[in-house]
C-alpha cells in the first residue's frame, strides 16, 4: 500500500483555498443603503405600507413603532437610511425586507 504524502505548502494552499472561497458572496449587497422613495398603503393581507423607491423596487420596512408611524402616509417622499436583514420575513411579500436605521427627510 502506498502512501500519499502532502508537504506543509499544499496543506497551506487548501487552507487559503477554503478561507479565500468562504468570503466570497456574488450577490453580496451592502448591508445599509440609502432609499428615496414613495410610501404607499396597499390592501393585501390585511393592508401593508411599502416603501416604492425611485431607483426601482419596493421595500417593506420594519423597526421600532414611533419611528415607523410618522412614514405611514399615503403619498408621503420620504428618504431613510435602512439596513438588509436576510432573516426578515414580511407578511405580504410585496418587497424586500429592511430594517429602519435612521429618517433623513420626509416631504408631503
Amino acid at each position: 500500500m502506498s502512501k500519499i504524502r502532502t508537504g506543509p505548502a499544499v496543506l497551506v494552499l487548501v487552507w487559503l483555498m477554503t478561507v479565500g472561497l468562504s468570503q466570497v458572496d456574488a450577490g453580496a449587497e451592502p448591508s445599509r443603503m440609502e432609499l428615496t422613495g414613495t410610501m404607499h398603503f396597499l390592501q393585501i393581507q390585511g393592508g401593508c405600507w411599502v416603501l416604492e423607491a425611485d431607483r426601482g423596487g419596493r421595500y417593506e420596512l420594519v423597526g421600532d413603532r414611533a419611528s415607523l408611524l410618522p412614514l405611514r402616509r399615503e403619498g408621503l417622499r420620504v428618504t431613510v437610511v435602512v439596513e438588509a436583514d436576510p432573516d426578515l420575513v414580511g407578511r405580504c411579500m410585496v418587497g424586500r425586507m429592511v430594517r429602519l436605521i435612521r429618517v433623513i427627510r420626509t416631504e408631503s
